[in-house]
């Protein structure tokens, strides 16, 4: 029996098969009453604790509490009875898995339409799908005075590159929903929209690690020349993490885009079971967001700490709010790259002479990915994953060439 926190896919078809496995057996076996009662009060107990603990982001734990409960139900029979032949213990094991995906699926569904309920913004998603509203918001600057303020206290010869600083971001809200999504909605992990007869994405043998799907049509404009329309299914060597720092990288990154997805189906990465990962759906948001390179940021740091102690105290201050009011997410896409590390310079010059091109070829920032404990992404030390495109590809809707990088602290 498997709890999945995003819609509980199956459950019903579960249930059914467990509830007629247990009725046939207590028709043709009679087990007493009071296993009957033991067995569904420890099911149901499994399924509220697996509840508990998948709120809590303990999921991966959830698995064993069905065994658990069935395996305090045989213990507690077993000192009251004897003598119980095996299609009273099949009653009773299906009864007990039974109440288990019953009880979780019952309190999982109220747990999250509540939490749902507290954070109604990350309902646009849900409402969407009915037609209703648009999948992005767009926000004016967090505080144009704070920006001014900030450009103002530094000294002439910083300030066009600190106005230059802030630049549109479109960031990615990932979460969770109890929505029935269609498959080819926008989305974090979960079973990619492909063409089922095509081979999945493969880097020295081994089948990369699906990310991400974006659905071009959700995003709100953007500056970059690129597809309007069509799917793009992000794919990267999980196992092997390629840094984008050496041309054998090469190959470690996959941007499949699909503009026509009539006859395409979820597909599961092989040998990976019957259910897909957990899949977080993602809303959209445009705002601006103070975005400097890391050359700016040590000009800035250096004035700090050998300027005037007044005016190095308030560009201190106005940096660190400005860092801190940006967006929250740092999922991104078509932006500025959210730096942790040095500017990407000598990756993407990197990236270019792996894949033949001129040295000077300008590339495109296509998506960030933040790592995400809910999904089991932890890139490097808790780092970000940057997929970037050759800008004249993005143009020409080729995504032959990605390269990612990674950065961590």
């Amino acid at each position: 029996m498997e709890f999945e926190i995003t819609g509980m896919e199956g459950w019903k078809r579960r249930g059914v098969i467990w509830g007629v496995i247990g009725t046939i057996s207590v028709v043709i076996s009679h087990p007493p009453l009071g296993a009957i009662i033991l067995g569904v009060l420890f099911g149901a107990g499994a399924g509220a604790a697996s509840i508990a603990l998948a709120l809590r982001n303990h999921g991966r734990f959830t698995w064993i509490l069905p065994y658990l409960g069935l395996g305090l139900t045989i213990a507690c029979v077993l000192a009251i009875y004897e003598d119980l032949n095996p299609r009273v213990w099949l009653a009773i094991g299906s009864l007990s898995f039974l109440a288990e995906l019953l009880a979780s699926a019952f309190l999982g569904g109220k747990a999250l339409k509540r939490l749902n309920q507290q954070h109604r913004t990350m309902l646009d998603v849900v409402e969407k799908i009915a037609g209703k509203n648009s999948n992005h918001l767009v926000r004016e600057p967090p505080s144009v005075k704070l920006s001014e303020a900030f450009v103002e206290a530094l000294p002439e010869l910083l300030r066009a590159e600190a106005r230059a600083a802030f630049q549109p971001v479109i960031s990615a809200h990932a979460f969770r929903s109890l929505g029935s999504l269609p498959p080819e909605h926008s989305a974090l992990s979960g079973a990619p929209l492909l063409d089922p007869s095509s081979a999945w994405p493969a880097h020295n043998g081994k089948a990369l690690e699906f990310l991400c799907q974006i659905n071009l049509a959700d995003l709100p404009p953007s500056t970059a020349v690129r597809p309007v329309a069509g799917l793009l299914a992000f794919f990267y060597d999980q196992q092997g993490g390629s840094w984008g720092g050496c041309e054998s990288d090469l190959g470690s990154s996959v941007i499949l885009y699909q503009p026509d997805i009539d006859g395409h189906l979820p597909v599961l990465k092989p040998r990976s079971g019957n259910h897909p990962p957990l899949r977080k759906p993602i809303r959209f948001e445009k705002t601006t967001g103070f975005t400097p390179t890391r050359a700016f940021e040590e000009q800035v740091n250096e004035l700090i700490a050998n300027g005037d102690d007044a005016i190095s105290e308030r560009i201190d201050d106005l940096l660190q709010t400005l860092h801190e009011c940006g967006p929250s997410d740092v999922h991104r896409l078509f932006s500025r790259p959210l730096l942790i590390q040095n500017d990407m310079d000598d990756d993407l010059r990197t990236a270019s002479r792996a894949h033949g091109l001129p040295e000077d070829t300008e590339w495109t920032l296509l998506l960030q990915l933040d790592s995400d404990r809910d999904l089991g992404w932890c890139w490097g030390d808790a780092g970000i994953l940057y997929f970037w495109v050759p800008s004249d590809d993005l143009a020409a809707c080729r995504f032959d060439r990605p390269w990612v990088v990674l950065q961590c602290t």
